[in-house]
Protein backbone atom coordinates (compact mmCIF):
# COMPACT_ATOMS: atom_id res chain seq x y z
CA UNK A 1 0.00 0.00 0.00
CA UNK A 2 2.81 2.42 0.89
CA UNK A 3 4.56 1.57 -2.38
CA UNK A 4 1.43 2.36 -4.36
CA UNK A 5 0.96 5.66 -2.52
CA UNK A 6 4.57 6.70 -3.10
CA UNK A 7 4.34 5.76 -6.79
CA UNK A 8 1.16 7.83 -7.13
CA UNK A 9 2.85 10.75 -5.36
CA UNK A 10 5.87 10.71 -7.67
CA UNK A 11 3.73 10.18 -10.78
CA UNK A 12 1.58 13.17 -9.88
CA UNK A 13 4.63 15.42 -9.43
CA UNK A 14 6.24 14.09 -12.61
CA UNK A 15 3.25 15.32 -14.56
CA UNK A 16 2.14 18.50 -12.79
CA UNK A 17 5.05 19.50 -10.55
CA UNK A 18 7.35 22.50 -10.96
CA UNK A 19 9.56 20.48 -13.30
CA UNK A 20 6.93 18.14 -14.66
CA UNK A 21 5.64 17.54 -18.15
CA UNK A 22 3.07 20.36 -17.98
CA UNK A 23 5.71 22.86 -16.82
CA UNK A 24 8.08 21.72 -19.58
CA UNK A 25 5.45 22.45 -22.23
CA UNK A 26 4.83 25.89 -20.75
CA UNK A 27 8.58 26.61 -20.77
CA UNK A 28 8.86 25.49 -24.38
CA UNK A 29 5.98 27.75 -25.44
CA UNK A 30 7.54 30.69 -23.60
CA UNK A 31 10.89 29.95 -25.22
CA UNK A 32 9.32 29.99 -28.70
CA UNK A 33 7.74 33.37 -27.99
CA UNK A 34 11.02 34.77 -26.68
CA UNK A 35 12.93 33.46 -29.71
CA UNK A 36 10.42 35.20 -32.00
CA UNK A 37 10.92 38.43 -30.04
CA UNK A 38 14.68 38.02 -30.29
CA UNK A 39 14.47 37.58 -34.06
CA UNK A 40 12.38 40.75 -34.33
CA UNK A 41 14.79 42.75 -32.16
CA UNK A 42 17.77 41.54 -34.18
CA UNK A 43 16.08 42.68 -37.39
CA UNK A 44 15.38 46.10 -35.86
CA UNK A 45 18.98 46.35 -34.70
CA UNK A 46 20.28 45.51 -38.19
CA UNK A 47 18.06 48.21 -39.70
CA UNK A 48 19.27 50.76 -37.14
CA UNK A 49 22.90 49.82 -37.74
CA UNK A 50 22.41 50.46 -41.45
CA UNK A 51 20.92 53.89 -40.73
CA UNK A 52 23.77 54.75 -38.37
CA UNK A 53 26.34 53.60 -40.91
CA UNK A 54 24.76 55.92 -43.47
CA UNK A 55 25.35 58.89 -41.14
CA UNK A 56 29.03 58.35 -40.40
CA UNK A 57 31.00 61.59 -40.80
CA UNK A 58 33.46 60.02 -43.24
CA UNK A 59 30.78 58.83 -45.64
CA UNK A 60 27.46 60.64 -45.32
CA UNK A 61 24.85 59.49 -47.80
CA UNK A 62 23.28 62.54 -49.38
CA UNK A 63 19.83 60.98 -49.57
CA UNK A 64 19.82 60.13 -45.86
CA UNK A 65 21.04 63.60 -44.93
CA UNK A 66 18.38 65.18 -47.15
CA UNK A 67 15.65 63.02 -45.64
CA UNK A 68 16.67 63.82 -42.06
CA UNK A 69 16.93 67.54 -42.76
CA UNK A 70 13.45 67.57 -44.26
CA UNK A 71 11.94 65.58 -41.38
CA UNK A 72 13.61 67.44 -38.53
CA UNK A 73 13.84 70.97 -39.91
CA UNK A 74 10.74 71.02 -42.07
CA UNK A 75 12.60 72.04 -45.25
CA UNK A 76 11.14 71.36 -48.67
CA UNK A 77 11.56 72.52 -52.25
CA UNK A 78 9.06 75.02 -53.70
CA UNK A 79 7.69 72.45 -56.18
CA UNK A 80 7.10 69.74 -53.55
CA UNK A 81 3.83 68.88 -51.84
CA UNK A 82 3.43 67.72 -48.27
CA UNK A 83 1.21 64.71 -47.54
CA UNK A 84 0.29 64.32 -43.88
CA UNK A 85 -0.28 60.96 -42.28
CA UNK A 86 -3.68 60.46 -40.70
Amino acid sequence: MATLASMAYFAHHAVSGNRGIVAKRAYEAEMKALEADLKKVKAERTALEKRVAALRPTQVERDMLDQLARERLGYMHPDERVLEKQ
